[in-house]
């Protein structure tokens, strides 16, 4: 196999820088403000960042963006699925975790989900809650480390429960609050 020409070169590495321009132009930002500034999030080690884009049509998605490699959405979400501004990277900025919600908005009881993706976007998991309360929403309270988030659901009865997820085993467990309604 020839080595490619130096020109060939020149050219690929434009038409990369050309087509990144026009994807970030496309992207509209999300306000975290008054001023509609963007809603980023950048990884503990700043090699990595987070960023809340909303399309031209005003849904939220989430793009992961590596240093030196080109961003990428967050996948999976579904029609009618938007991304809320609660997300947050692990504490080594390995994962990075995020409420996902239901545009139609019909009970704030059962429309939030938490999900969890590795920095490189690939692997991402939706955390269920155990029965009898897997229909429930689940909100995204905070990282415990790098491998365990700590996941809030607000019950029937008012009361709120708390549930860890481990990403590595998959596991959900009951942290405190009672599970039953």
């Amino acid at each position: 196999m020839s080595p490619v020409p130096r020109r060939l070169q020149v050219v690929a590495l434009v038409v990369l820088a050309v087509a990144g321009i026009v994807v970030a132009a496309s992207r509209v930002h999300v306000g975290s403000s008054a001023k509609n500034e963007p809603l980023v999030r950048r990884a503990p080690d700043r090699s990595a960042e987070a960023e809340l884009v909303s399309t031209p049509t005003g849904v939220p998605e989430l793009w992961i963006a590596e240093t030196g490699k080109p961003a990428i959405k967050v996948g999976r979400l579904e029609d009618g699925e938007g991304v809320k501004d609660n997300f947050a990277w692990s504490a080594l900025g390995t994962l990075l975790a995020f409420e996902t919600y239901d545009l139609e908005g019909h009970s704030p009881l059962t429309t939030s989900h938490v999900w969890v993706v590795r920095r490189d976007g690939s692997g991402l998991v939706e955390i269920s809650l155990p029965s009898p309360n897997e229909r429930f929403s689940t909100q995204l309270e905070r990282w415990l480390d790098d491998n365990t988030v700590l996941v809030r659901a607000t019950l029937l009865s008012g009361g709120d429960v708390l549930y860890t997820f481990s990403y590595d085993t998959k596991e959900v467990r009951l942290k405190s609050g009672s599970p039953t309604q």
